[in-house]
């Protein structure tokens, strides 16, 4: 009988990691899933590790050579089976109730594509982190269909949601040519394509350390899916009228904007930012415009006084 969930939990060398993440999953009080661990190419004792788990029938093991997180995600997806997915990293800890309280959403509201929580950073003490990411959530009402104008708001790490089987594999999974962001634009082409239902409730407590993606490069993947978006603009005629489609490209011109603004490429900030209010005047009317105009007048002061260093 197929599992209501599969758990893809793709891993690279994270043997002392990937352990507590899998006990996680094995401590939910929602037990019809499946767990798949696609190993990428781990040269440490991963494999070792897993063993006792392998036999116990607990886990599925699939080893790959290392191709990087998407294709190991993918992998995943291909061999999942069951009505959703999800994608836990191999360094996240799902809270006890995650999985009953995502799958209660989605048996309340089967239309539903995808249903995310939240998330709460913690260091290897346990102790929680400030937030490093801005989520919008005055647009994620219950039940809501996300647009795409609403982009320059959404956050959310696959490892905080459960998305349907059908869903993810007609997008073709995740992208490698945008990570380290490819699980951003994966769920970009989600809101575009399906109806999110976003709670507040936390459902995953995801670990700071050293071998975290950089920042830096995170923000030049985002650039890339930014541009991509902003060049498929036409695709969406016809779907949305004039006056939102113009929203939609100030949202991707504010998204980009902030990306150089981190990478300390002021010029590029301050360029995106006006070519949004160009595009459509009424974001400086909309929630969040007086944190644009902030942006904007600090683009305008050289990067070194404001004590960033560019890794552009």
């Amino acid at each position: 009988m197929n599992p209501a969930i599969s758990i893809v939990i793709p891993t690279h060398n994270r043997a002392g990691l990937v352990i507590t993440t899998i006990e996680s999953v094995l401590a939910q009080s929602f037990t019809d899933h499946a767990i798949l661990v696609v190993d990428d190419g781990s040269t440490d004792d991963t494999r070792d590790v897993l063993k006792p788990l392998v036999d116990a029938g607990k886990i599925q093991y699939h080893f790959q050579v290392n191709q990087g997180r998407s294709a190991a995600r993918n992998k995943g997806l291909a061999s999942a089976w069951g009505t959703y997915v999800m994608f836990l990293d191999s360094d996240d800890i799902l809270v006890p109730n995650a999985l009953d309280l995502l799958f209660n959403y989605a048996q309340a509201d089967p239309t539903a594509g995808l249903i995310a929580g939240t998330r709460l950073l913690i260091n290897a003490a346990g102790e929680i982190q400030p937030e490093t990411e801005i989520i919008n959530w005055t647009s994620m009402s219950v039940g809501k269909k996300f647009t795409v104008e609403m982009i320059d708001g959404l956050c959310f790490t696959p490892s905080a949601y459960i998305v349907k089987r059908s869903l993810a594999q007609s997008l073709s999974g995740f992208d490698k040519n945008f990570e380290p962001a490819e699980d951003y634009d994966f769920f970009v082409k989600c809101c575009q394509s399906a109806k999110i239902i976003a709670l507040k409730e936390t459902v995953v407590k995801m670990l700071r350390h050293d071998g975290n993606t950089d920042e830096g490069d995170l923000r030049r993947a985002s650039l890339r899916i930014g541009q991509k978006n902003l060049e498929n603009l036409s695709d969406l005629n016809g779907a949305h009228a004039p006056d939102v489609l113009n929203l939609i490209k100030a949202k991707w011109h504010i998204r980009i904007g902030n990306d150089h603004y981190s990478l300390a490429q002021n010029f590029y900030a301050f360029r995106n930012y006006l070519s949004a209010i160009i595009a459509c005047p009424k974001v400086l009317l909309a929630d969040g415009a007086g944190r644009l105009m902030r942006q904007m007048a600090a683009s305008l002061i050289p990067a070194h006084l404001r004590g960033r260093r560019s890794r552009g």
